[in-house]
């Protein structure tokens, strides 16, 4: 009888997990003590391709499952964090596989994709898979394995939905900021430019402050005020041209060399070689992602109009 009762009260605990778990993989309660957001560092570098916007993605689904807010920063590549993680001043380590030591006293866990793996502290790695078991079999997970792992060929990017939704605010055709997007990042939410640009939009850290960027490795924030930017100069550069293509040439310009430089260049009559060459490759990556051959050839004049 005894067995009988504690195996019917497993099932039942059983029955009712998956009911704490939305569609989304929210659980509802609060993992995190109260208040603390789950903090997180991914430091897969550049040779990761696609895995730190994949992984952003992952954390921020498993810290809302939490119940908290979530914090994620880039780190060093090769860089240890385990002493961090095991003083407890942080959560989570986005690492390579092959970079992780168990000598160090932390745990991997390891979701899905071998090639990295979340560095723990004992005790917590647990949660993290149990959470992971169920959240494979939401939307939210069919969504982001899809976009960064099962495109469809005519998709462009991870982030194609992102660009549809923001490009109404400067009026561009989705292709466009997505152009501009490969241009400024490869599309690689970790890009990092030497004087302190950040994110897929690689925005200055006070532009995007200003435009509504509060975490700078998001995809949607970057995105989404980079368009706003994108509308403001557009507003600001009308009373120079009233041709349309022109107008997508000066913001183009404008969004490389910043606003100011932009007006500055524009009324002088010149514009820097290296923003008329990164305008060109703007527009000629926009005419390939349209299937059109490329609009300007390598060796063309360099001219402030398109």
């Amino acid at each position: 009888m005894r067995l009988l009762r504690f195996l019917t009260a497993g099932l039942a605990a059983l029955m009712i997990l998956p009911a704490l778990f939305d569609r989304n993989g929210n659980s509802g309660r609060a993992g995190q003590p109260s208040g603390r957001p789950l903090r997180c560092v991914i430091c897969l570098g550049e040779s990761g391709g696609y895995l730190t916007g994949y992984n952003h993605g992952l954390l921020k689904a498993f810290g809302e499952s939490l119940g908290g807010p979530v914090s994620i920063i880039l780190g060093d590549e090769g860089a240890s964090y385990s002493d961090s993680l095991l003083l407890d001043s942080l959560d989570v380590a986005v690492i390579p596989a092959s970079a992780f030591d168990e000598s160090r006293g932390t745990v991997p866990v390891a979701l899905g994709d071998t090639s990295f793996v979340w560095e723990m502290r004992p005790g917590k790695g647990g949660e993290a898979v149990r959470w992971f078991a169920l959240f494979k079999g939401t939307d939210r997970f069919k969504d982001l394995d899809g976009r960064f792992f099962h495109r469809e060929p005519s998709a462009i990017s991870p982030y194609d939905d992102l660009f549809r939704k923001a490009s109404g605010i400067p009026g561009w055709d989705w292709r466009l900021l997505a152009a501009l997007a490969w241009s400024e990042s490869r599309f690689k939410v970790e890009a990092r430019s030497p004087r302190g640009a950040l994110g897929i939009m690689q925005m200055m850290p006070v532009t995007a402050g200003k435009f509504g960027v509060t975490d700078a490795l998001d995809p949607e924030e970057n995105i989404m005020a980079a368009a706003r930017y994108l509308s403001f100069l557009q507003k600001t550069l009308r009373s120079y041209t009233d041709d349309p293509e022109t107008l997508v040439w000066l913001t183009i310009s404008a969004y490389n060399s910043g606003g100011g430089r932009a007006l500055r260049d524009i009324e002088g009559g010149d514009m820097s070689s290296a923003t008329t060459a990164y305008t060109k490759a703007t527009l000629n990556k926009y005419d390939m992602f349209r299937g059109l051959p490329p609009r300007y050839q390598e060796d063309g004049n360099e001219t402030i109009e398109p």
